[in-house]
């Protein structure tokens, strides 16, 4: 929509809806009848369970851009999204039966954004470019003991990530259609925190008889921090045709209770599976390129 000339909105709305049928929790225990010796373990999935990606699912999305131009050699463009996942319960059957039990694993996920972007062109020969934007990932889980002896034992982990990320750059022309100067930088910090409680401890002998086991409390922060400078030259060998020379220094440092002291084994046990461990590093990178566009 462009209600003037120096105006411009964008707005949309998106509602989907995900449905599964005949969802098998005992898939993997039948695929896997044939455990090789030492699989220790019911295979069975919890009814209570559904893989992420088959779960039924409703979700809401929204997103707001505008440009504002007031005068041609300057824009300024703010934008926000929102989504929320609520993830059902429905079709959930146990030996036929529906049971009346609460959702197990992630139960809601909400996220939004707000950010701006403004670019100024003061003439043909330079250009500058700046923006910021905030992002927010809330997301509540429900977890239980398996084979449960009393639904005290359950407990909710609600977690949220921020990320907040700077960035700007700069286009100077040296030679009109032939030769230009690039700098761009970026900067993210990111920061996670996830509280647990248990919502049904209150008056619970066997909540009481587990303690401090059976506590569930708020586990510590973690953070991640994220930079890059770059440098570029970029040669217009002809209209399909460009060459780009470029320099650039990363730097990445994270603090992560979960990973920060493992080690790669544990009195001759292999204790790394937690996947991927990024490490803190600084890297400086020389680089070229070769783009052909076509027309």
């Amino acid at each position: 929509m462009t209600p003037t000339d120096w105006l411009l909105i964008r707005a949309t709305y998106q509602p989907s809806f995900r449905r599964g049928n005949a969802y098998n929790t005992n898939a993997f225990l039948k695929e896997n009848g044939g455990a090789p010796p030492g699989f220790s373990g019911s295979a069975a999935q919890d009814y209570q369970l559904r893989k992420f990606n088959e779960a039924d699912r409703d979700r809401q999305r929204a997103d707001l851009m505008v440009q504002i131009t007031p005068v041609d050699q300057l824009s300024i463009t703010p934008s926000v999204g929102y989504k929320y996942d609520n993830y059902i319960a429905s079709g959930m059957q146990h030996n036929g039966n529906t049971p009346n039990l609460e959702q197990l694993g992630l139960q809601q996920a909400v996220s939004w954004s707000a950010g701006i972007d403004i670019n100024w062109t003061p003439n043909e020969r330079f250009s500058f470019t700046t923006g910021y934007v905030h992002e927010s990932i809330f997301q509540k889980q429900r977890q239980t003991v398996r084979n449960p002896i009393d639904p005290s034992l359950d407990w909710i982990s609600n977690s949220t990530d921020t990320v907040d990320t700077f960035h700007g750059a700069i286009k100077a022309t040296i030679i009109p259609g032939k030769i230009d100067l690039l700098f761009n930088g970026s900067y993210t910090y990111a920061l996670g925190r996830a509280q647990q409680y248990s919502p049904n401890a209150t008056g619970s002998a066997v909540y009481n008889a587990n303690l401090p086991n059976s506590l569930a409390a708020r586990w510590p922060a973690f953070e991640d921090t994220y930079a890059r400078l770059e440098a570029a030259l970029q040669y217009h060998l002809s209209r399909t045709l460009t060459a780009k020379f470029f320099y650039a220094y990363e730097t990445f440092s994270k603090s992560n209770w979960q990973t920060d002291t493992l080690t790669p084994s544990l009195a001759g046990v292999p204790a790394v599976f937690l996947g991927q461990d990024w490490k803190n590093y600084t890297a400086q990178i020389i680089g070229a390129t070769l783009r052909y566009k076509f027309e």
